[in-house]
């Protein structure tokens, strides 16, 4: 029975829709580095599949503290073993000694493939100081040995770009890798028709075979290239589509006029990128024509035009993709980004979800429950902000309000070269949780953080918004550019106690169940996806035995498939709220005996001191400093005033009477057969009516614990 049940909570926590967000926030710049003053923009990160404590990010990062020429042949990455909470920096990205700027464009991805304790580390770079785009593999990327090139592209490149999924198979040498890049931007093409794909089906092989697509089929015209960014994004069962800019004009100045495209492939580019068919019976559907788009020109210190795509598919639903891009609409002076969403496999892609002026830098990621994130920049009043956003209906159409991740100067610190703060941000989805990076100012003020309140590895004093170089704290550092790592923990609010052990979870750790203990870790290998079998039949019943059978697997497993349908998530979800509501004792509900209680005094807001004199002693005579919730003292009336009188409440209590600051709740006395009326719920959230299905998409005016 235990099994079943943890299995259950196990299920829901996966599954459940409208789930809670712990987001913890992280300055990546290790404390080794904290005099550090470059402007360290354009993060990413990756997540290990194998392993989530394993992560990866990058940045323009120099291997000095003052950006001045490279003084070795390795440029940095970010490395994490534990999940993000700390990080160090090592030198395996080959660069060149005495190189004026770093490697750049380092756009990491793990795959699932195993490399010793870790998994292989791939990215696409463009290699200074020749700045051709190079594809790089690691077996350890914890370690400083220099990561092995397995493929290049020259000629005016730009832009690498790795596809969200590369972990289609854990299989050596079967690492699938898909680098979206401009191929000849600057009138170099002899075909104008620049967006490209390199990819290659066997990239954990000791020399992989890499293929080349133009994903471009209409004309560029006097441009003679497309839009830097290509981006694209892969499922597990062979589809990826490929998301860019095609350049068809300028009206003068720095703006051309674009389309956006996505082309999309059904046999993990096998097809040439021909799956999808638009206008003029050409690959690739136009999702916009002919819009305004800057490219140069400034916002908050910031380029436009550089990149600021996005696309991800649903791992849940190939059919499924979303799209984020930005342009210059009519009448407007800066960028706006769009989001918007195909369910036929990027053949229509209906109006705006949302529309998101004066921003930057989009980022989309799709957990394991369907819902979206997304992660922009938007500016304003020489202000950066950074803002995550999630959907929360169970159609994906509707994002939440958001959150503010960092609210930060764009005057200060000034840019030393461009991208300011990037021109893209990173966002990773695995399993639930959603992991992202993006670069601001790092001035120390709580302020500039409004949601939560960052980890600073760097030597920092708070109280004096200060940065330092020294534990002593006796050298400043004057404000740079740092990247910012956040993770958000994706939790149904009604298993959250229970997952994160309670209010004291070290303390109980070793009393927990293993599967409940290793959730935030282990999402895949609890049950979500399974490899059908002989034994394991994850069309059979809930609760069968060919269904009880099945051993879960990560989604990147061959044949793996999910283990269960809309309608029996729903039902899992149902169930466990059923049998939460039934774990509450009506007896405590009533306070009855063994659970009924003396007469108790509760300080409010505490601010109330404790009574060191006694029960009976009169209030203002020695025995009560009693002060109110606004912090003035409880003073009027206090003359003949007792905490034992119940027929003249003081102004220490909160039952009623009361005419003065409230300090104390006066909690009465009940007997062994309880009270009359059933305590509230906590929050007061309903018990029913017992709601499935779409009639548990409430709204926010619905307050019901079978609520989505």
């Amino acid at each position: 029975m235990k099994s079943r049940l943890t299995f259950a909570l196990v299920a829901l926590a996966l599954l459940a829709f409208g789930a809670s967000a712990q987001i913890t926030l992280v300055n990546v710049v290790p404390q080794a580095r904290s005099g550090e003053t470059n402007q360290d923009s354009e993060p990413t990160v990756a997540v290990n599949p194998a392993n989530p404590l394993h992560l990866a990010a990058s940045a323009f990062t120099w291997d000095n503290l003052n950006a001045g020429p490279m003084t070795g042949n390795m440029a940095p990455i970010y490395v994490s073993t534990d999940g993000g909470a700390t990080w160090s920096m090592v030198l395996n990205v080959p660069s060149t000694t005495g190189a004026m700027f770093p490697t750049g464009d380092i756009n990491p991805r793990f795959t699932a493939s195993p490399s010793g304790t870790t998994s292989f580390l791939y990215t696409g770079i463009l290699h200074s100081a020749d700045f051709n785009m190079w594809v790089l593999r690691s077996a350890d990327y914890r370690l400083a040995v220099a990561m092995t090139q397995i493929d290049t592209r020259s000629n005016n490149v730009d832009q690498p770009h790795l596809g969200g999924l590369m972990s289609l198979r854990g299989d050596a040498g079967a690492d699938h890798i898909y680098v979206g890049f401009n191929d000849g931007w600057g009138n170099v093409s002899p075909t104008g028709m620049t967006a490209s794909v390199d990819w290659t089906l066997n990239g954990a092989d000791v020399a992989p075979t890499f293929n080349l697509n133009a994903v471009e089929t209409r004309s560029t015209g006097a441009l003679n290239q497309d839009g830097f960014s290509i981006v694209p994004t892969v499922h597990p069962d062979g589809t990826v589509y490929v998301g860019f800019y095609g350049w068809r004009s300028t009206p003068g100045g720095n703006t051309v006029n674009t389309d956006v495209v996505v082309v999309r492939d059904d046999h993990f580019g096998n097809d040439g990128y021909g799956s999808l068919i638009g206008a003029g019976a050409l690959a690739g559907v136009q999702v916009v024509t002919a819009q305004p788009m800057q490219v140069g020109g400034f916002m908050g210190n910031n380029r436009l035009g550089a990149s600021n795509m996005a696309i991800c598919v649903d791992p849940n639903d190939s059919d499924r993709v979303y799209l984020v891009w930005g342009d210059k609409p009519p009448m407007t002076s800066n960028q706006t980004l769009h989001v918007r969403l195909s369910t036929d496999r990027g053949a229509n892609w209906g109006s705006d979800l949302l529309t998101i002026s004066n921003a930057v830098n989009p980022a989309i990621a799709v957990n394991t429950h369907g819902v979206a994130g997304l992660l922009y920049q938007t500016w304003g009043s020489n202000r950066w902000q950074s803002v995550f956003r999630r959907t929360n209906n169970a159609a994906g159409t509707t994002f939440d309000a958001g959150v503010v991740l960092a609210d930060t100067d764009s005057t200060t610190p000034a840019w030393t070269f461009q991208p300011y703060i990037g021109d893209y941000t990173g966002l990773v989805a695995r399993g639930r949780d959603f992991y992202g990076i993006f670069s601001a100012s790092n001035y120390p003020d709580a302020a500039n953080f409004p949601t939560v309140m960052p980890t600073y590895q760097r030597y920092v004093n708070w109280g004096t918004n200060q940065l330092f170089s020294d534990a002593g704290m006796t050298i400043t550092v004057s404000r740079s550019i740092d990247p910012f790592f956040f993770h958000s923990v994706e939790l149904d609010p009604k298993l959250d106690f229970y997952v994160r052990g309670g209010n004291f979870p070290l303390t109980n750790k070793a009393h927990r169940d293993f599967l409940i203990m290793n959730l935030l870790n282990e999402d895949e290998a609890l049950g979500a996806y399974v490899v059908p079998s002989d034994i394991c039949d994850p069309s059979a019943p809930l609760g069968s035995l060919g269904r009880v059978q099945c051993l879960g697997v990560s989604p990147d497993t061959a044949g793996a498939v999910p283990m269960f349908t809309p309608a029996q998530k729903e039902e899992i979800i149902v169930s466990v709220v059923d049998y939460l509501l039934e774990l509450t004792d009506e007896r405590v509900a009533f306070e009855r005996a063994p659970f009924d209680h003396p007469e108790i005094f509760v300080p409010i807001d505490a601010r109330a001191s404790e009574n060191v004199a006694g029960r009976g002693t009169v209030a203002g005579s020695g025995g009560y400093t009693l002060m109110g919730q606004t912090g003035s003292a409880c003073t009027t009336p206090l003359a003949g005033r007792s905490l034992t009188n119940p027929t003249t409440p003081s102004v220490v209590l909160s039952d009623g009477g009361n005419a003065g600051p409230v300090c104390f709740k006066r909690v009465p006395a009940t007997g062994a057969g309880g009270i009359a009326t059933k305590l509230p719920n906590y929050l007061n959230i309903s018990s029913g009516p017992r709601l499935v299905g779409a009639a548990a998409d409430c709204g926010a005016s619905v307050n019901n614990h079978y609520c989505h």
